[in-house]
Formats: structure tokens, sequence, C-alpha cells
């Protein structure tokens, strides 16, 4: 009455019920491990559009900088023109003291044809 088993499969040895139990414990563990990673791809997509957002507004952030850096430069150059023009448009030190001279020659001259 007694049956032959044979001893090269393990799994034909134990009866089907001891079966299923182990291959469901197996499918449960692959399943936790499944929705373990599925937890971590969310965080990771979190993170990446976080990157995203991130990386967008340094972008802005430098266009706004650039846009800064030109306009700073070209109020720079304008008032070094400015300047420059002012410069050329005042009276040399030369001019100075011809005019200084000429003033105090007329007051002279002023003075002595007043005291005849």
């Amino acid at each position: 009455m007694s049956e032959a088993v044979e001893p090269t499969s393990r799994a034909s040895a134990e009866p089907i019920p001891v079966q299923l139990t182990r291959m469901e414990g197996v499918l449960n563990l692959v399943a936790f491990q499944v929705a373990d990673h599925g937890k971590r791809l969310d965080r990771a997509e979190t993170n990446i559009d976080a990157l995203n957002l991130v990386t967008q507004r340094l972008g802005d952030d430098a266009q706004a900088s650039r846009a800064t850096a030109l306009s700073l430069a070209k109020a720079l150059k304008e008032a070094d023109e400015a300047r420059r023009d002012k410069s050329t448009a005042a009276w040399s030190p030369f001019q100075r003291v011809a005019i200084a001279i000429s003033t105090l020659t007329a007051l002279v001259a002023l003075a002595v044809a007043f005291l005849k």
C-alpha cells in the first residue's frame, strides 16, 4: 500500500497544500517587494519633478541676471560717456587763467576810467 516517492524532487514529495502555502509565501514576498519598489519610484518621480522645477528656476534666474548685467553695462557706458562729455565741455586750466586775467584787466580798466 505504500507508494514509492521519488527523492529527485522535493516539491513532489510534499503534499499539495504545503506546496501552495510555500508558493503563497513567495508570492506575498514578491508582492511586498513590488509595492516597495512602487513607493520608491513615486518618491524618485517626486524628486525628479522638484529637480526639474529648480532647474527651470535657475534658468529663469540666469536669464534675469544676464538681462540685469546687460542693462547695468549699458548704464555704466552711458555714465562714462556723459562724464567724458562733461569733462570735455568744462574749461581747461589755461582757459580759466585767461578768463581770470581778462576779468582783472577789465576791472582795472573800469577802475582807472571811473577814477579819472
